[in-house]
Parts: structure tokens; sequence; C-alpha cells
């Protein structure tokens, strides 16, 4: 009786264990790769498959490329990024992720996607720094 009580335990424990670390789900794990390609491209061909047709209108290899130069020297390499929020539409997801830069320790970064039959495609992005502290009010002076 005791091994079959065991049995039983250990069963269960392994189906509650294998549920837990499921993934996020086919489509958000399609999104989170998308992100890593995007953020790790180098060349406008590695994301534009990844764009919808009305965002490649105006994210273009010329802003991709003005997108790289700006990012590298103002933010350089990104030493850490970390999913944060998932909002999910009818029709769209958008994905913030806490980023850390090594000339800027703190950033988001912002990327919606629109879904279309399954398939998650960036309709737009955006990085968010925050707002610098405001200074100290001077003194009043009698």
């Amino acid at each position: 009786m005791r091994k079959l009580i065991l049995m039983l335990a250990a069963t269960l424990m392994l189906a509650i264990s294998s549920v837990c670390s499921a993934s996020a789900g086919k489509l958000l794990d399609s999104e989170m790769e998308i992100v890593d390609k995007f953020v790790s491209a180098t060349n406008y061909k590695a994301v534009e498959m990844y764009l919808t047709p009305e965002f490649k209108k105006d994210f273009t290899e010329e802003s991709f490329n003005n997108f790289r130069k700006i990012n590298d020297n103002n933010f350089g390499a990104i030493s850490s990024k970390t999913l944060r929020s998932i909002t999910k539409f009818d029709d769209a997801d958008v994905l913030e992720y806490q980023t850390a830069f090594v000339k800027v320790p703190h950033a988001v970064y912002i990327f919606a996607f629109a879904i279309e039959k399954e398939k998650p495609l960036i309709r737009d992005f955006s990085i968010q720094l925050p707002k610098a502290a405001a200074p100290a009010p001077a003194p009043a002076s009698k």
C-alpha cells in the first residue's frame, strides 16, 4: 500500500511540474523570438520579414540603419533584456521589456504585434527612457 501511495504521489508531482514548466504559448514564444532577432539584427533583411506591410512603409532600410547607428552610439550593447508586461488585444499583442544597455542602465523596449492567422508581425516599436528627475525648487528668498 505504501508503494502505491508513493507511486501516486510521484506521478502527481511529475504531472504538476510538467504543467508548470510549459512554454509561454506558441504565439508568445514566436513574438519573443522575433523580438530577440530584431534587437540583435545588424541588417534590414534579417528583420524585414517580421514587419507588417504598413510598418515597412515607414521603417525602411534607411530607417533601420539610422536606428542601429543611433542605438549603438547612444546606448551601446544590450546588457540585459527581461519581458515585464504582455497586453493582449483581439488582433494585437504588446510586449514590454525592461532593458539595460552599456551606456544607459534603464530603458523600456515596447513592441506592438499585429496578429493575423496566428502569425505575429511587428506593427510598431519604441524605446522609452526614464524621465530625468526635476531639479529641486530653489529656496524662497526673504
